[in-house]
Order: C-alpha cells, then sequence, then structure tokens
C-alpha cells in the first residue's frame, strides 16, 4: 500500500529534483501533480507555502523544501552514495555552497532571464549574463571521474550538488537551447547535463500526469511500478567470481554481469520463471553460474517492480544484499525453477 503522498509539478526544478530523488532510491510514492494556477484546498491546508513539492510521509510528517525531501529519500537507499557518507567536512561544506549558490543566485538570475515577460523592468541580457557567468564557475569546477569518466562538481564523484542543480541548468538551456549548445565555454556543463538528460531515468521523471482533484484514481511514481510482495522471493545469477567475493565482505553488491550497484543504482533481480531467458542471454557462454535465492522481506532496501525498454517487469533492488538474506547459492542448470 502506497502510503507517502509527493505534491509536485512536472516542470518546477525544485520539484523535479525532488522527483530524482525518490526515483533515484527506489522508492514509490503517491504522486498529485498539482496545476500552479488552480491549487487543491488539500496542499493549501498541509502547507501553508502553498507551493510544491510538498511530501507528507507515512508519519504524517510534512516537508516542504525540496532538499529536505531528497534527503528523506536518501535515508532510505542512496545506492550512488551521493551523500558521501565518508567525505570531509570541506567537501559537505563545497556541496553546501554550490546548492547555496544554485538556490539563491543561479536561481535569481535564471527567473529573469527565462521568464523575462513576468519582469518587465529587468533586463533580460543582463540577467542571463549573470546566469552564464555562475555556470562558468561550474564548468571550471567539473572534473571527469576516472571510474565511469563523467563529470561530476565534487572530487569527479557523483554527489547530491549534481542533483540539485542540474534542474536549473536545464532551464537555463531551455531558454535558448541553440546559444546554450553552442556555448564553447560550457562544453563540460553541457556533457554534466546530458548525464542526466540521456538517462533512462529522464523518460520516467517526466512522464506527464493529470492534474490532481479528490475525485483522481491513485498516481504512482514512479509509473508502471509496484512494491514487492512479502512472499515474494526475487533470484539473481552471479559469477562465481562475484559471489566468492561477496562472501569475503559479507554483502553482495553486483548489479549485472560486469556492472556494479554504484555504476547502475540497483541490482538487477528476477522472478523465477524469467530465469532461463536472463541466463541465455548474458551467462550462457560460462561453465559455471551461481543462482542466488534472496529472501526479499528480509531486506532493509527499497525493492521495486518496474518495466524494461520492452515492458517486462523485473524487480530491483536499490542497495547492496546482505549474505544473510540470500537464502540458497546454487549451480544453475538450464530450466532451473
Amino acid at each position: 500500500m502506497i502510503r507517502d503522498i509527493l505534491y509536485s509539478f512536472r516542470r518546477c526544478p525544485y520539484a523535479m529534483r525532488a522527483r530524482w530523488a525518490i526515483l533515484s532510491s527506489g522508492l514509490i510514492v503517491e504522486l498529485r501533480e498539482v496545476d500552479l494556477s488552480n491549487k487543491p484546498i488539500e496542499l493549501i491546508s498541509v502547507s501553508q507555502k502553498g507551493t510544491v513539492p510538498v511530501l507528507i510521509d507515512t508519519n504524517g510528517r510534512v516537508i516542504e523544501e525540496s532538499l529536505e525531501i531528497m534527503f528523506w529519500a536518501l535515508s532510505h537507499s542512496d545506492p550512488f552514495n551521493v551523500m558521501h557518507g565518508g567525505t570531509t567536512s570541506s567537501l559537505q561544506s563545497e556541496i553546501r555552497k554550490f546548492i547555496e549558490i544554485n538556490d539563491s543566485e543561479f536561481k535569481f538570475h535564471l527567473d529573469r532571464y527565462k521568464y523575462s515577460g513576468r519582469f518587465p523592468k529587468n533586463d533580460k541580457n543582463f540577467h542571463k549574463h549573470k546566469a552564464r557567468k555562475i555556470l562558468i564557475k561550474i564548468e571550471k569546477s567539473l572534473t571527469k571521474s576516472s571510474t565511469d569518466h563523467k563529470y561530476w562538481l565534487i572530487n569527479g564523484t557523483q554527489s547530491i550538488a549534481d542533483w540539485a542543480l542540474w534542474p536549473f541548468v536545464r532551464q537555463y538551456r531551455l531558454a535558448d537551447v541553440n546559444d546554450f549548445d553552442d556555448d564553447k565555454d560550457l562544453l563540460k556543463v553541457r556533457s554534466w547535463l546530458n548525464t542526466f538528460l540521456d538517462s533512462p531515468l529522464f523518460p520516467k521523471l517526466m512522464i506527464k500526469s493529470e492534474d490532481w482533484k479528490l475525485s483522481s484514481k491513485l498516481t504512482t511514481f514512479p509509473t508502471e511500478s509496484r512494491s514487492l510482495s512479502s512472499t515474494e522471493y526475487i533470484y539473481h545469477l552471479a559469477t562465481v567470481e562475484d559471489w566468492n567475493y561477496a562472501l569475503s565482505r559479507g554483502k553482495y553488491e553486483t548489479s549485472t554481469r560486469g556492472l556494479v550497484l554504484s555504476q547502475v543504482g540497483f541490482i538487477h533481480a528476477c522472478f523465477s520463471s524469467q530465469l532461463p531467458d536472463i541466463y541465455k542471454r548474458y551467462f550462457s557462454d560460462l561453465d559455471k553460474v551461481m543462482c542466488l535465492k534472496i529472501n526479499s522481506s528480509s531486506l532493509a532496501t527499497p525493492i521495486r517492480v518496474e518495466s524494461n525498454y520492452q515492458g517486462e517487469l523485473f524487480p530491483h533492488v536499490y542497495g547492496c544484499i546482505p549474505i544473510n538474506s540470500i537464502i540458497s547459492a546454487e549451480f544453475y542448470k538450464d530450466g532451473y525453477e
């Protein structure tokens, strides 16, 4: 049963970053898409600010700030380690500085550039110049990761700063797409932004929903996803090497063959009926393959059942799998049930 409720507006960058964190952490919430020109009384009654995003969690707590919603989602699961739990205080200060500049200076100039018609007494080009100067600073800060070869803001690793900023940079780009894409001083910024726009998660982020009313049917975010029943077992095929490595560490963190959790964001799993096809597609060239049977009800991290590009539903585990949650690990034989 879905108990967490998110009031949102699809194109609002604050709401976008909150939804991105929810999407990436493996959670499912009830989505109430809001018409900002006709806000439902239910939103106003729980939040005096009357803007989105607003989240009401299972315990009835009202979270009104997008960053706090991001922290809430990541407290459930942080498969990309964007919170940088082990980083120094100086790096955490750097993360806060990026977010503060974005939410104050950059947002101020962005609004007066992109929505200049709302501010007739302001100089659109002046605010574009000011916003672009901040992007130039971001350009100089971006460094390429040695692991995924993508650009990130903090120390060459993905952090919550990247998640908090990119929806606003996307808004800047939308104000004049050709100008942004042709800007030779923002090559790294463009590559960094495209990391998110080209992600398979982006279309799920932007699926349009009908404006919510009290009489509306339940809409979940992400759509076409469901929670896993506590009585359902899930399975995962693993190489012998990956399994032995997991035994030595007490936890399994391989997403799929050749990729780890921190690269993908979740561990691929399947139902028993799907095992033969997974084996034939990815493991049939190996002499020995391990089949892990997982007690999903013992996992603390979220599990979301969602469709692949062909529309077939698979369970995804948004965190590592402790060894004691694996009921059995046996050599797989084609046709195993």
